[in-house]
């Protein structure tokens, strides 16, 4: 039985199929992102009214911020993983791999801290 390959060669092939099978789950990903954002404005309009409209508007856009940060970092690793797949250094690259994974772990930690200490506690939480 032919074992499946888990690392995908976009230099292979048709250009046009490369770079749109690569692009559909992040287009997929932006439209459920985009259809949340909408359902989340509706029933908090609904519910709460201007005040709650601004609050997520103004709490989102900080959210992005964290997570541009995080995808800075991922981005960043993806080249050096890169690197390690076309030099064909697979020792090296569980090592880049589990670092990778650490310090996603840690920013994250370090971010929900700095989160959890900048909030406003008299809003009930």
């Amino acid at each position: 039985m032919k074992e499946k390959a888990i690392i995908r060669d976009l230099t292979v092939g048709s250009p046009t199929k490369q770079l749109l099978v690569f692009s559909l789950p992040f287009i997929f990903a932006n439209l459920l992102q985009q259809v949340y954002n909408m359902a989340d404005m509706v029933i908090i309009g609904q519910f709460v009214g201007s005040a709650g409209l601004a609050a997520a508007s103004n709490s989102g856009e900080l959210a992005m911020f964290f997570l541009f940060i995080g995808m800075g970092f991922a981005n960043a690793g993806q080249v050096i993983i890169s690197q390690h797949i076309g030099a064909g250094n697979r020792d090296k690259l569980r090592t880049t791999i589990g670092t990778l994974f650490t310090f996603g772990f840690i920013l994250a930690a370090c971010c929900t801290v700095l989160s959890l200490c900048l909030c406003d506690r008299a809003s009930g939480w």
